[in-house]
């Protein structure tokens, strides 16, 4: 056009002279090389599976295993270590947003904001991929798919391209679902497959050990709670794990993939292997006898000083280097217990706290707009009276449970903010929602405590008709373990430490 033939006569001679000589050299270099550094040839993978909602452990007993903020903490201080030689990716198999299937309408506001919290969590944590499981979607799936960006759909796979060789991340809901991923998966060259199932253990060593396709599975969804309270690993060519629920332990998996052949399962070291089982057990004692009740803080500090001795030992034989070749292409897995003495990450702390400081006041409101009293106790439906019409009678016993801890168990939990905590309190109060018990955690005053009824059951009938044949005399371990159960207190012995809550006048 006019305009622009004007525009470029009115560029000075020279500096179109030097522009057109700059234009004319560039056409005789070589195209520029990409700056972009190598993508390494190691990784590792970090993998959650059913946190179920758990944060934090409740606290209950001493030592608990457990925490996001410390599964967090690992994964930071691994990604500063790994700089730029090594891709680190974190990826969780599902079961993570709530602990059951059935929500009560007074426990949603809390689960809601738990599940906030937990995707919080995973989005601190940088997630890569996380898997579906069935406890996601106890709100629904518009619900879930608000708070999960990184959601992997059954029967669908991704593919995790940071390291120089590409790792396969599948979520199946059959055997040959997996299979089929796995294989579409190796076509787009994948070299390292993970299978994230929702069967159980037993089930898909059974069916799957066998799966070429695959190179591990991790299974979700353990047979009952007393199971999920290990961590457990077979097969040899494709290796299928099952993780400890609630976050007390996590699965590292270190991959050496210089090349794009199929990677092969490293063997440890034996005696090392050896050595920290052996350790394991000399914890696990020590842990159960840090939390045998009415214990001196002397001898409690005592022994937590030998636990975490102990812990150090096996940390020092796990980060122990094993000399395997750089060159082959190599996978080896590691179970990292969650335990007490690691630190948190501050990021996933402060979430933490924030849950904490929410959950308390918005079941409090619940309770003040929407809670009703328990019934109260009767001839045909006999139930709580309370420790006071106890101590007339039974002076010695009352006087000495109240020196015991179950004495004190509101006090507690108000310790650490938990009061109003739905999954706390019910073992903290006297007859959580039974007739003339606990029904609303606003009102709590006259049954605070673990108290007579407790242990020995209601005990309106006993106060219209104080006979033997009225109370339950000796409680048996049935009862006590709806409390001192796995989960909150994993090392209870009720051979044990039903002596510890005898004394004069009351069993003795």
């Amino acid at each position: 056009p006019p305009r622009a033939k004007a525009l470029l006569l009115a560029i000075p001679v020279r500096l179109f002279s030097h522009a057109l000589v700059f234009a004319i050299a560039s056409c005789a270099l070589p195209a520029r090389r990409s700056m972009d550094p190598p993508k390494p040839s190691a990784a590792t993978l970090f993998i959650t599976s059913d946190l179920r909602g758990s944060l934090a452990p409740c606290g209950c007993s001493q030592l608990m295993r457990g925490g996001v903020a410390k599964i967090a903490a690992q994964l930071d201080a691994e990604r500063a270590s790994a700089a730029t030689h090594k891709a680190v990716f974190y990826i969780d198999s599902g079961n993570t947003f709530f602990a059951q299937p059935h929500v009560p309408a007074e426990a949603m506001p809390q689960h809601t904001l738990q599940a906030l919290a937990m995707s919080k969590a995973l989005n601190a944590m940088s997630v890569n991929v996380h898997g579906s499981g069935s406890l996601d979607e106890v709100l629904g799936t518009s619900f879930r798919e608000t708070i999960d960006g990184k959601k992997l759909l059954p029967d669908e796979f991704t593919l995790l391209r940071e390291a120089a060789q590409t790792i396969a991340v599948l979520s199946a809901s059959s055997a040959e679902s997996m299979r089929k991923q796995a294989r579409s998966a190796r076509a787009q060259g994948a070299v390292f497959v993970l299978a994230l199932i929702g069967d159980r253990f037993e089930s898909t060593l059974q069916s799957l050990e066998s799966a070429s396709e695959i190179d591990l599975i991790v299974t979700r969804a353990p047979l009952d709670e007393l199971q999920g309270e290990h961590n457990r690993s077979a097969g040899t060519k494709t290796r299928v794990v099952q993780l400890q629920t609630k976050g007390r332990s996590i699965l590292r998996v270190d991959l050496n993939i210089p090349n794009a052949n199929r990677l092969r399962w490293e063997k440890g070291n034996s005696e090392t292997e050896r050595e920290i089982d052996a350790i394991d057990r000399r914890i696990e004692i020590l842990r159960a006898a840090v939390n045998e009740p009415m214990l001196s803080t002397e001898l409690k500090d005592m022994r937590m000083s030998k636990v975490e001795e102990l812990l150090a030992r096996r940390q020092h034989l796990i980060d122990r280097p094993i000399d395997r070749p750089a060159s082959e292409n190599w996978a080896a897995l590691q179970f990292i217990p969650i335990e007490a003495t690691l630190p948190k990450s501050t990021r996933v702390a402060e979430i933490e706290a924030d849950f904490d400081r929410q959950v308390g006041q918005l079941n409090l409101r619940w309770a003040q707009a929407h809670g009703t009293q328990c019934e109260p106790p009767s001839n045909e439906v006999p139930g709580y009276v309370g420790n006071e019409p106890c101590a007339q009678c039974h002076v010695a016993e009352a006087a000495f449970w109240s020196k015991t801890k179950h004495a004190q168990a509101y006090e507690d939990l108000s310790s650490v903010g938990k009061q109003y905590h739905l999954d706390c309190v019910s073992c903290h109060v006297t007859g959580w929602k039974q007739p003339g018990g606990v029904c609303r955690i606003d009102v709590t005053y006259a049954r605070r405590g673990v108290g007579c009824e407790s242990c020995h059951g209601p005990g309106f009938s006993h106060v219209a008709k104080p006979e033997k044949s009225t109370i339950l005399r000796k409680p048996s371990e049935s009862t006590c373990i709806a409390c001192h159960d796995k989960t909150n207190s994993p090392h209870f012995s009720y051979a044990t430490w039903i002596e510890k809550i005898v004394g004069e006048g009351h069993g003795k």
